[in-house]
């Protein structure tokens, strides 16, 4: 039997029980886990029902697109946003009033993103509205693929991250492996060529289906032209990297990977986006790896692309998600290290250039203000790197020339006596260091990378999935 929840309707923004909202939105996801490893399919769709018209979802879908995602101020081709109170309770009565399968999604607008490598990668926005209805299909249909997508997938699920996919990489790749050639494999323009035919079949019970089927054929506008979009997902949308995931699912089982206990299977496979790892014992295998991914994903109407797609050895070393992976032999002895790659090193370099060239004559709380939060977030990034200490203290020399040519430059006619006891100094109140740039004035200064401690190991996630709670009972 199911338990109907009781959600209450508000009138204000401000008298919305969010501790509530929460509860009831996690529960019904717990339970919809559940009946998912249980194999009640018709119990699962009832509690998908119960959750996609549930008033707490959509609380918590609206607060999500308009307050806690990092585009809440960027709008759609109809140019809206929900920035007050007021707007975001209009936008929850909407959602509210409309039936889920009988909207229709407006086109997406599209704009282009410069990527390291001076081409140009699509995103297409959303409204704002259909951004808070992909959410309310996003927390119903993702518990139900949750309960068996593979444990070693890491790409945009609840509490993983690229820190985690690269801790099971220093798993796998111990000094003791004997999986010493890696296939290093890129799906080639995994959202911009999805199969939508295949897509609809895997997900064809859905209550939402429709809902989901107008979003891929939405299209989007591009320079006040619309194109449609008969291959595409929309590569922005809050729903499509799950929908990417479910299209992807089952790569393991065509690579006959086993999770067995008591079977060691002969390749490991560790997923992150379009980008997948797959480890196996000799070069033969690699490249029957590679041939049995070409002919699975053509179901999916994917491919890989030739140019991203390599073979390597592990002694070689390969780069995944900004960091470098190999394994050093030093008298008969292998020891793996993972330290940031050189292109991410060249990338942040390149980046903190045009940030000094930008804040060029300014004064230098302007440039602690503009450093800071790119030097902390690269550096936390890196922190769980084992020998980044070492690319740490060279890129705070770098840091160092950079900050002494723009004083030089802001003051050509002191003397270096002069600058120095103006702009260094022990300004950090935790650390002794005397050499620490910043406005003696005001007290603000120059993070430096050398200060990060080195994680020795990322605590990855300790269940197959977010969802399950050994503890709950249905």
């Amino acid at each position: 039997m199911i338990n109907v929840i009781k959600d209450t309707k508000c009138d204000s923004w401000f008298k919305i029980n969010w501790t509530k909202s929460n509860r009831i939105v996690n529960n019904l996801q717990r339970r919809i886990f559940a009946a998912k490893q249980e194999g009640n399919f018709r119990k699962v769709r009832k509690l998908q029902n119960l959750l996609l018209y549930s008033q707490s979802n959509r609380n918590l879908a609206v607060q999500q697109v308009s307050l806690l995602n990092a585009g809440t101020k960027t709008s759609g081709i109809n140019k809206k946003v929900c920035l007050d109170p007021s707007e975001r309770m209009k936008l929850l009565n909407e959602i509210s009033i409309n039936s889920l399968n009988k909207w229709k999604p407006m086109p997406a607008k599209r704009i282009y993103i410069l990527k390291s490598n001076s081409t140009k990668k699509p995103l297409d926005i959303p409204t704002i509205k259909d951004r808070a209805l992909q959410t309310i299909v996003k927390n119903a249909l993702e518990p139900e693929w949750e309960a068996v997508f593979a444990g070693s997938i890491y790409d945009f699920r609840k509490n993983r991250s690229a820190h985690d996919a690269i801790k099971y990489i220093h798993k796998v790749f111990n000094s003791t492996t004997k999986k010493h050639w890696i296939v290093n494999a890129d799906i080639k323009g995994c959202f911009n060529n999805l199969s939508h035919k295949f897509l609809i079949e895997k997900i064809s019970r859905f209550p939402a289906l429709q809902l989901i089927k107008h979003w891929l054929k939405a299209g989007y506008i591009n320079k006040y032209v619309f194109h449609d979009s008969k291959f595409e997902t929309t590569q922005g949308g809050i729903i499509s990297p799950l929908l990417a995931n479910i299209t992807l699912h089952g790569i393991e089982h065509a690579l006959n990977i086993k999770r067995n206990k008591t079977f060691i299977s002969t390749y490991k496979c560790i997923r992150y986006a379009n980008n997948c790892i797959i480890a196996c014992q000799t070069k033969e295998e690699a490249q029957n790896v590679v041939d049995k991914l070409y002919s699975w994903l053509k179901n999916r109407n994917l491919t890989l692309s030739p140019e991203k797609t390599k073979i390597t050895h592990i002694s070689d070393g390969f780069d995944f998600l900004g960091f470098n992976i190999r394994i050093y032999k030093n008298d008969n002895r292998q020891k793996l290290l993972i330290q940031p790659s050189k292109q991410s090193i060249i990338k942040f370099r390149h980046s903190l250039k045009s940030i000094w060239k930008e804040v060029r004559g300014s004064n230098i709380n302007k440039v602690i203000v503009k450093l800071n939060p790119i030097i902390k977030g690269w550096a936390n990034y890196y922190r769980s790197a084992r020998v980044s200490s070492k690319v740490f203290s060279t890129m705070d020399y770098y840091i160092w020339n950079r900050q002494y040519r723009h004083v030089k430059r802001t003051h050509p006619n002191k003397s270096w006596q002069w600058i120095r006891e103006k702009y260094w100094g022990k300004l950090c109140p935790d650390k002794k260091d005397r050499w620490v740039f910043g406005d003696k004035s005001t007290g603000a200064y120059m993070y430096k990378l050398a200060w990060t401690t080195i994680k020795k190991g990322q605590v990855m996630v300790k269940v197959n999935n977010s969802y399950y709670d050994p503890s709950f009972k249905d």
